[in-house]
């Protein structure tokens, strides 16, 4: 166990004390319910949980993360025997972190492009997992989808990166626009974004499906903004890593009407169907 620091003057030998690794378990305690082919198919509306480590450059690191409602499509393709999920954004609840906060308007979520993941269940045994996905916003044709070094601050309107860059919210800004509050005030930012991730979970019933998602990597770039520190726009890149702890980033679906809209997942969300919590 770490020893505690009572006194002032021992603080920061104590901090250059050698830190246990924290182990975490991956089981997430659910029994899956068998399934027959092709049965997950419809409309669903659910949550997804990223739960990341950020630097502040200032403080040091702090938890963070963001939850993201979602409607989804599953369709079925029994000549590969594969499902196809297509996610589309209802809500981005993005943690703050010491004073700063970070919205969307629903009119830029809904601008932007779904996800389309490759599922693969296991109907006998009730898993599911997906492939590995490089979730991007606000840049288009990368070389290298997964490993091309994203535009930042200093060559976005450079080629080639300015070639990759896509106004994809449609607001005449670069990326993806951002509210921004701050210690140092309020105003516009306009990111890139890419998430490398997948979903590994079970069907808790043939009408709720619940798991773990895996992040492997996580980039954000501030590339430009209204706010100004020191007589300069504030911009940069944001220092994060994905949680260590894998059931800190979660998801949750379950079966809505045919049709469902993004107030079917509100609503989930109002009457407890889809918790504000983890749900298992």
């Amino acid at each position: 166990m770490r020893r505690a620091c009572l006194l002032p003057l021992l603080l920061a030998a104590c901090d250059l004390l050698p830190q246990p690794k924290k182990t975490y378990s991956s089981d997430i305690g659910v029994t899956p319910v068998p399934l027959e082919e092709g049965q997950l198919a419809g409309t669903w509306v659910g949550q997804l949980e990223f739960a990341t480590v950020v630097d502040t450059g200032v403080v040091g690191e702090r938890n963070a993360g963001a939850n993201g409602g979602r409607v989804i499509t599953i369709t079925w393709n029994a000549d590969s025997g594969t499902y196809t999920m297509d996610l589309r954004w209802c809500w981005d609840d993005i943690f703050e972190v010491e004073g700063q906060k970070s919205t969307f308007t629903e009119e830029t979520l809904h601008a932007l492009r779904p996800v389309i993941l490759n599922m693969h269940v296991d109907h006998a045994g009730g898993t599911l997992d997906t492939d590995v996905i490089p979730d991007v916003w606000g840049v288009q044709n990368l070389p290298d989808p997964f490993n091309t070094p994203l535009p930042n601050k200093d060559d976005y309107q450079s080629e080639p990166q300015s070639t990759w860059m896509l106004d994809e919210d449609g607001d005449g800004k670069p990326g993806v626009t951002v509210h921004l509050e701050t210690s140092f005030g309020q105003g516009e930012g306009y990111i890139v974004n890419r998430s490398i991730w997948k979903l590994h979970g079970v069907a808790r019933s043939v009408d709720e499906l619940v798991g773990l998602v895996q992040t492997e990597r996580l980039q954000q770039n501030l590339l430009d903004s209204t706010l100004v520190v020191a007589g300069k726009n504030y911009a940069g890149e944001t220092k994060q890593r994905p949680d260590e702890n894998p059931k800190a980033s979660w998801f949750q679906m379950i079966r809505a009407r045919d049709g469902a809209t993004c107030e079917d997942a509100k609503a989930a969300r109002a009457d407890g169907r889809l918790p504000a919590t983890r749900p298992f």
